[in-house]
Order: structure tokens, then sequence, then C-alpha cells
């Protein structure tokens, strides 16, 4: 009976594509090393999301029930992020998002303020509130109702409430993406007056300035990443990482009586070069770079 029912819950087909998976990684191993292969990033996520899969299958069949099942249909699409690594263009999207992971601390440190800063003033105005029931006889009655017994349904706003910071943060959050925020805004209007709009329309206004900001933000990010890839795409990687200095005659002599004491090699550089300092008064310096993703966030901070 448990046999049958671990199928039933977890399906048969989830046990034997995670063995495919599985031997699709261990045949990998075999064939390139195990050198190469723990070298390569992709490969080492292909080889976490292979066992873990085959790990979770086993489990769900071994122990059937609801949460198994659901842990299995969590971790059976990390696999797909494999896509990443096939479309250039996808790898371009993932690529940027991690380079925006420094420049967007600053913005997250930003949004902790602004929902702190209003979590202690919701804490002020509404923490000793009870919204049990709070809505009786209006349209959001539903929402706010007490359930009779634990195993009725009940949509349960009451939860969201200013009574601790944790509890606040959610309701924020809630706010933040408009998640029936005019009910969460009604019940606590019926529990105070017709001014507690006035926090709830603030919080939302600030939320959607910051959050425009944030995308404004995150769109530029992508759009000098598609210019600078054309960029150097077209022949500009020469002109983007080409630095010319002139040095003078006295400036020469003073750096490579400093650099090279090797008298040899100060005669060998004067045969070579002497020509060029006699007529042009001095040498030019052509330093070359390579494209990197350090020179990149260089050019998105400057932007």
């Amino acid at each position: 009976m448990g046999w049958y029912f671990g199928w039933e819950v977890c399906g048969w087909d989830s046990l034997v594509f995670a063995s495919l998976f599985m031997g699709e990684v261990f045949f990998k191993l075999w064939l390139w090393g195990s050198h190469r292969f723990l070298h390569s990033g992709w490969l080492i996520f292909d080889l976490f999301a292979s066992v873990l899969f085959f790990s979770v299958s086993l489990l769900c069949f071994w122990f059937p029930g609801r949460d198994s099942g659901h842990l299995l249909r969590v971790i059976r699409p990390l696999r797909l992020f494999r896509l990443f690594k096939l479309k250039k263009r996808y790898r371009t999207v993932l690529g940027t998002l991690f380079l925006l992971l420094r420049p967007m601390a600053s913005v997250g440190v930003l949004i902790l303020l602004l929902y702190y800063s209003f979590a202690i003033v919701g804490m002020g105005l509404f923490g000793d509130l009870d919204l049990r029931n709070i809505a009786n006889g209006t349209l959001f009655e539903s929402y706010y109702a007490t359930p009779a017994n634990e195993e009725e349904f009940a949509l349960r706003f009451y939860e969201n409430n200013f009574s601790n910071i944790l509890r606040s943060y959610v309701t924020l959050f809630e706010l933040m993406v408009v998640n029936n925020w005019y009910v969460i805004m009604e019940g606590h209007v019926r529990a105070t007056s017709h001014l507690a709009r006035i926090y709830f329309f603030l919080f939302y206004l600030s939320t959607i300035i910051l959050l425009n900001i944030v995308v404004a933000f995150i769109l530029d990010a992508f759009l000098l990443r598609m210019r600078y890839k054309t960029e150097t795409q077209k022949g500009g990687e020469h002109r983007l990482f080409r630095r010319e200095v002139f040095l003078t005659t006295d400036e020469v002599h003073f750096t490579h009586h400093t650099l090279l004491q090797n008298h040899k090699d100060m005669t060998k550089f004067l045969k070579t070069n002497g020509n060029d300092l006699e007529t042009q008064g001095g040498l030019l310096y052509v330093g070359k770079g390579t494209r990197t993703k350090e020179i990149l966030f260089k050019r998105l901070q400057q932007q």
C-alpha cells in the first residue's frame, strides 16, 4: 500500500527522469574528468540539481505524503536554469542581474529603512487594534469575519495588522505589492477614522516612487550592457580599451633608470627606441585591456 501510494503521490516518471539525470551527470564526469568537471560552475550546478532531484524523489517514494509531493514539485524545475547556458540572451540577463547585486544593496537598505519607518509609525497608530469582525454589515465583512472553528475556511485579513514589527513588515509588503490593499486600509479605517487613509496613501506613494526608481535603474543597466556588447562586437573593443600615454625624454630616462637596474637591458632599450626619443622628444606608450565585468561595473557607476 505504501509503495502504491508513493507512486500515486510522486509519479513513476519523477524517479525515472531523476535516474536518467544522474546517469547523465556521471557520464559527463567520466567523459571530462573530475578536474574539468569541478571547475565548471554550470556542471556543478547540474550535479547539485540532479542529486537533489533524485534524493527528493526517493524521499517522496519511501515516505509519501503531501509535504514530500510539494517539495518535489519545487525541486523539479531547478534544471530549467540550464536554459541560461544554452541561450546567450538569457546569460546576458542573468549576468546583468548579478552585476546589479552590489549597487542594488544600497537600494535594499533604503527599502528596509522605508519599511522600518512606516512600521514604527503603524505600530504607534494601529498597534492595539483588534480587527476581528470589524467590517460586519459592509462589503468587506467576509474578509474580517472570524471562523466558527479551525476547519472553516476564512480569509483572516484581521491578521494583517501592526501588533508587532514582523506583522508590520508583512502587512507593509502586502500593501506594496497591492494585494487587496484597499481591504487592509478599510479595516483600519473602520477601527479608527478616515484620517487613517493618509498613512496608507503616503506609504503607497512612497513605494511607487521608490519602485519606479529601481525599475528605471535596472532598465538603464540592461541598456548599458546591450550598448557595451554592441560596441565591442563591432570592432570597438580596440577603441574602448586602448589607453595612450606620452612620456617625455626625461620621464623615459627616469622611469627606465628606476625600473631597469640591469645595464644590458637599458642599452638594449636605447638601441631600440633611441631614434624616437631624438625625433619625437619622447615615447608614446599604448596600453590595451580586455573586456571584464569590473570594467562594465565601473562604467555602470559612471552612468
